[in-house]
């Protein structure tokens, strides 16, 4: 579990899919302005991971299968006398009809920083629900096609959270270690799985 240090924040996107009981989430680490409240901060990330500037974001309505939503974008903001924490609803669903792999697959996405050694780096899940079962070979390798289309959104979130005051970080689970700011977010050729039974 990753700690939160005081000014920092941790947006967690929370997916619904048709038939899954359980959210499927993911979370990344911010480093908001001071002026910003959570439930901005959660809007404003919500925002640019769902629309943002050319190429937009992943979470994308035209992106995502059509039995998939983003209901929820959330924010812990740590504070001196503790946590708060704010929610936007998104509500974008899905507008794909593509079969998308079984809900238990994850695009895995590197985060950089400029740290060194593994402490410097961290990964993110992105759902099922953003790329076609179709583009992933039997070995669990994405299409170079697909990474050349999918990485420019990933290049534009980060671009346009900077630009918005809500810069990505990676959070530590040593709480003496501050947050590095995330430098890149890069789209894995390997996809990962949930080792456990859906339900």
């Amino acid at each position: 579990m990753s700690f939160i240090p005081v000014g920092y924040a941790e947006v967690v996107f929370h997916f619904t899919c048709a038939g899954i009981v359980d959210p499927i989430i993911t979370t990344i680490g911010v480093h908001p302005d001071p002026s910003i409240t959570p439930p901005n901060i959660a809007q404003i990330v919500s925002g640019i991971w769902t629309t943002g500037s050319t190429p937009f974001g992943p979470f994308q309505a035209s992106n995502m299968s059509n039995v998939y939503s983003l209901v929820t974008t959330s924010c812990t903001l740590m504070t001196s006398t503790g946590p708060i924490i704010g929610e936007y609803a998104t509500n974008v669903t899905g507008g794909s009809a593509v079969s998308r792999p079984p809900a238990q697959v994850a695009f895995l996405v590197r985060k950089s920083t400029a740290r060194g050694g593994r402490k410097g780096r961290g990964r993110m899940f992105l759902p099922a629900a953003v790329i076609p079962e179709g583009e992933i070979d039997e070995a669990g390798k994405l299409q170079t096609a697909t990474i050349t289309r999918e990485q420019p959104k990933l290049n534009g979130v980060l671009a346009q959270m900077n630009t918005l005051q809500v810069p990505a970080v990676l959070l530590h689970s040593d709480p003496i270690t501050t947050p590095d700011t995330i430098t890149a977010l890069t789209l894995q050729s390997i996809v990962g799985s949930q080792r456990r039974r859906l339900r």
